[in-house]
C-alpha cells in the first residue's frame, strides 16, 4: 500500500504552511517526520489523510488521486491519529474504539462478532482492554492517546498516520506503542519530536518552514551539524552499552561540539571546561 504526494502546497489565506512537498512512502515502511514546531508536520499528515484539500499538488493512494476516491474508501485504507482529538460526549472507552469500525458498516453490513473481535484486539494491542468500560472523561492524557491509537487500529488500515503518538505517554507505554508500530504490517508515517525514537524508522523526512528539506535513512540524516542547522542545538553521540546503538544527547546554545570518545561518539569539551572553571571559582550553576 503506497502513498505519495507531488508538489503539495497548502496556503490558507495565502499564508504558506506546506510548500511544494513531494514524497513517496513505500509499501510497508515506517517513515518518520521530524522538524521544529510549526514546520508543517501535522498539516502534511492531515493533507495525506485527505482531511485537508491541498491548494496545489496531489496526494495519491496506489497511484490514484485521493480527490477521486470517496470518504468511505479513504477511511478503509488510511487512519490518522491526531495530536488533539477530544469529546465532551459521555462515552466509554470501548465506544470510542468502535468508531473505528464505521467505514466498514452499512445498511447491508451491520455490526457482527467480527467487528467486536477487531475492537477487542485493538484494545489489547494498546493495553486498554481492562479499561474498556471506563468513561472517557475519567482517563488521563496518556490513556486517551492509547484509545485514539486503538480506534485507528480498529479501522484495519493499510496506511497508518500518527502525529506524535507518544505524547503524554509514560516511558513504558512509549516503548510499547513504538514496538507495536514496528510489528504492524502496514505502511506508517509517524511524526516524532524525540530524535532517539526516530532511529527506529526506516527513513526520515525533515520538515522546515513548510518544506521537506531532507529524506533518507536515520543515520544519514541525524548528523550533529545537520541537527544544529535545523533545530539550533548542539548534539553529540553516545553509544548504548546494551546494544551498541547510537544515542543522541543535546545541548542548548550555539557552541560547537568537537572531538570523539572511544566509542566513536562526540564529547562536548566546552562543557567540561566550564565545569572546571566553576570548581576553581567555587561558583555552581543553579538549575
Amino acid at each position: 500500500m503506497r502513498l505519495s504526494v507531488d508538489g503539495l502546497c497548502w496556503s490558507p489565506r495565502r499564508i504558506p504552511v506546506v510548500s511544494d512537498v513531494s514524497l513517496d512512502v513505500r509499501s510497508g515502511e515506517v517513515l518518520g517526520l521530524i522538524g521544529p514546531n510549526g514546520s508543517g508536520k501535522s498539516t502534511l499528515l492531515r493533507l495525506m489523510a485527505g482531511l485537508l484539500r491541498p491548494s496545489t499538488g496531489t496526494v495519491r493512494l496506489n497511484s490514484v488521486s485521493l480527490a477521486a476516491l470517496g470518504r468511505r474508501r479513504i477511511a478503509r485504507t488510511i487512519a490518522l491519529v491526531q495530536q488533539h482529538a477530544e469529546t465532551t460526549d459521555p462515552i466509554r472507552v470501548r465506544d470510542a474504539v468502535e468508531i473505528g469500525r464505521t467505514p466498514w458498516l452499512s445498511p447491508l453490513s451491520s455490526w457482527s462478532e467480527r467487528h467486536s473481535a477487531v475492537v477487542d484486539r485493538a484494545l489489547a494491542d494498546v493495553g486498554m482492554a481492562g479499561m474498556a468500560n471506563r468513561q472517557w472523561h475519567t482517563l488521563s492524557g496518556g490513556e486517551r492517546q492509547r484509545v485514539h491509537i486503538a480506534r485507528a487500529l480498529a479501522q484495519e488500515p493499510g496506511i497508518l498516520l500518527l502525529d506524535e503518538p507518544t505524547n503524554h505517554l509514560d516511558i513504558r507505554h512509549q516503548i510499547s506503542i513504538l514496538r507495536l508500530v514496528e510489528r504492524l504490517e502496514v505502511t506508517t508515517v509517524i511524526a516524532l519530536h524525540d530524535m532517539n525514537q526516530a532511529f527506529g524508522c526506516d527513513r526520515l523526512g525533515v520538515m522546515q518552514n513548510g518544506r521537506l528539506v531532507a529524506c533518507g535513512p536515520p543515520r544519514a540524516i541525524l548528523k550533529p551539524d545537520f541537527i544544529h542547522t535545523i533545530f539550533g542545538v548542539c548534539a553529540h553521540f553516545l553509544t548504548d552499552p546494551m546494544g551498541g546503538s547510537p544515542v543522541l544527547r543535546f545541548h542548548g546554545g550555539s557552541g560547537r561540539v568537537r572531538g570523539e570518545n572511544r566509542a566513536g561518539g562526540y564529547t562536548a569539551r566546552w562543557e567540561t571546561a566550564k565545569i572546571r572553571r566553576l570548581r576553581t571559582t567555587g561558583r555552581w550553576l543553579r538549575r
